[in-house]
């Protein structure tokens, strides 16, 4: 699943600088960027509320509110993603790979009958056979091996978002009227 990590990595790092930015720009002495999932609630509100600045203190707010949506996202964009690959490995595992094994022991045998004529094709459809049903089964073995490894990493995700949906520090930190005021909700 690399290409979904990835993606999840950048849009978070690109807004992380952002909201780094506008915190140096609020004169916030050391950024929480980074680390917005291990800040407690009351120390971020503190923070923010207390630039005097309020386009700037909206930015933060909607900055912020953008870092802990990604990260909450990280979870059902992951076990989407992990289900595709799911189906697509039940998908794989289904189908018999004799294709490749069916090709070469064509040629094998053209090459063997021209060469020893009957004694030599017979003795490469024997070949054929065995090393085909060698093939077969090392694939089947792998794309079941992908198919086990893909549900064990959906199960891991699923528990990762119940322990995220249970945990309480998982509330927004800001509401959305805060975001478009500035103000701090009464």
């Amino acid at each position: 699943m690399p290409g979904f990590f990835d993606e999840h990595r950048r849009r978070l790092q690109a807004l992380v600088a952002e909201l780094e930015a506008l915190e140096h720009e609020a004169g916030l002495p050391d950024s929480i960027a980074a680390s917005v999932e291990y800040v407690e609630a009351k120390d971020v509100r503190r923070r923010y509320f207390g630039v005097s600045d309020e386009d700037l203190r909206k930015a933060l707010i909607a900055k912020y509110r953008e870092v802990t949506e990604e990260h909450r996202q990280r979870y059902p964009a992951s076990i989407a993603d992990t289900k595709a690959r799911i189906a697509e490995a039940r998908k794989k595992a289904k189908k018999a790979p004799w294709g490749i094994p069916a090709a070469i022991a064509g040629l094998a045998v053209l090459l063997a009958s021209y060469l020893w004529r009957l004694p030599g094709a017979l003795a490469a459809v024997t070949i054929a056979l065995f090393l085909g049903r060698w093939y077969v089964s090392r694939r089947r073995l792998h794309f079941a091996e992908e198919l086990r490894l893909a549900q064990t990493e959906l199960h891991t995700e699923e528990q990762g978002l119940r322990e995220q949906l249970q945990d309480p520090m998982a509330a927004p930190v800001f509401s959305k009227a805060e975001e478009q005021s500035g103000r701090e909700d009464p």
